[in-house]
Order: structure tokens, then C-alpha cells, then sequence
């Protein structure tokens, strides 16, 4: 950008010096300062040599053999997620006929308890999940279990581009995993906006999005 500046500068210039003085002597200094620019600064002789030199072989690939292989890592990619997507699901509802387990809302969570995650790219507690709870919810809330949680943490083991997860049910609860601090108690992300709204006032729609 800068040489860019410098440059535009230049021939700037040098189109003013045009009406008063011959132009060839003007356009042969800005070809002769383009190419040092090109040579000395950008190294483009350089690269080119590097890139003349380089060995490139050609393969005749079988397109069917290809799309086979492209088709094997899509279909375990999209198992695999399918897979954990299962998995939680099954937790979620044996939850519900189990022992239920209070977590610390997302807005009250403790910043101590917060470690920088170069995953999430944020702070967060992976040992913990939180809740947040829609204004509208009834005064007694259905939690989830412990064995929620581990279910969570093991889909990102076994899964580490799986990072946020979350549950909604129709009381306006979003349980997160992992935890992490929200500004206050009434702020939406807007990440989970349209789960958030259709858990806080249930009814039926038409089509869901996921």
C-alpha cells in the first residue's frame, strides 16, 4: 500500500511537469523507477525464476474414482457430526426422566472462573456449561444433567471442529456449552437468536431452520 502511494505520488507529479516540459523524458524516469520497484522491492525476476525452476508433473486422475474419495470424506464428516448430534440428543432425553442439576446462569458467571480459549477464541470454563433463561420462563425451570455435560465435552474430543452446542426446551432455557459470560441477563446472542425466540414464546411454525 505504501509503494502504492508513493508510487501515484510520483506520477502525479510528474503529469504537472508534463505541461511545462517534454513528457519522454518524464515517462522514461517513472518506467525506470516502475521496474527497480518491480526488480529491487517486489523481487519479481526473483520469484518468476523460482517459479520456472519449479518440476510440475501432470496426473491423469479416474473421475470416478475421485468423486468416490471426495464423497467418502464428506459422508464421515457429516456422520460423525450426525453421530454427536445423536449422541446429546439421547442425553437430553434420559435427562428429563433423571436427576436434574442446577447450572450458574451465563450473565452471572464468574470472569475468574474464565480461562482464553484460542478455540472459541474467547474466554471460557469447558468444564462447565451455563443458562440462559428467557424472561418469560416460569418461575421453576427444568435443568439438565451432569450427563449432558459429559456428552458435550466428548463430542468436542471426538469432534474438535464441533465447538458451541447448545439445548433449548419450550420454558425459554438455552443451556451452553461451554460456559461464558454474557453482558446481562436480558442480552441475546445473536448466534442462537431464532432458537432463543422460538423457546421463549412457543408455537408452532411452519418450517425449522437449523
Amino acid at each position: 500500500m505504501r509503494y502504492l502511494f508513493i508510487s501515484t505520488t510520483i506520477l502525479f507529479y510528474l503529469i504537472i511537469l508534463a505541461d511545462a516540459q517534454d513528457l519522454k523524458p518524464n515517462v522514461s524516469v517513472l518506467a525506470t523507477y516502475f521496474s527497480s520497484l518491480m526488480k529491487d522491492t517486489l523481487g519479481v525476476e526473483i520469484l518468476q525464476k523460482k517459479i520456472n525452476n519449479l518440476q510440475f508433473e501432470r496426473q491423469r486422475r479416474n473421475g470416478t474414482e475421485f468423486l468416490n474419495q471426495v464423497s467418502t470424506i464428506l459422508s464421515s464428516t457429516i456422520l460423525e457430526r450426525v453421530t454427536a448430534l445423536q449422541n446429546l440428543q439421547a442425553e437430553v432425553l434420559s435427562s428429563f426422566q433423571g436427576q436434574e442439576q442446577s447450572w450458574t446462569p451465563c450473565c452471572k458467571y464468574d470472569m475468574e472462573q474464565l480461562r482464553i480459549n484460542v478455540n472459541y477464541k474467547t474466554k471460557v470454563d469447558t468444564d462447565n456449561m451455563c443458562e440462559i433463561i428467557s424472561p418469560t420462563s416460569p418461575p421453576f425451570i427444568q435443568s439438565l444433567s451432569s450427563d449432558v455435560l459429559s456428552a458435550m465435552k466428548l463430542n468436542h474430543q471426538q469432534v474438535p471442529d464441533i465447538k458451541w452446542q447448545y439445548v433449548a426446551n419450550e420454558q425459554g432455557v438455552m443451556t451452553v456449552y461451554p460456559s461464558h459470560k454474557i453482558p446481562n441477563c436480558t442480552s441475546i446472542d445473536p448466534r442462537f437468536r431464532p432458537w432463543y425466540t422460538e423457546t421463549a414464546w412457543p408455537k408452532p411454525k411452519r418450517f425449522l431452520i437449523l
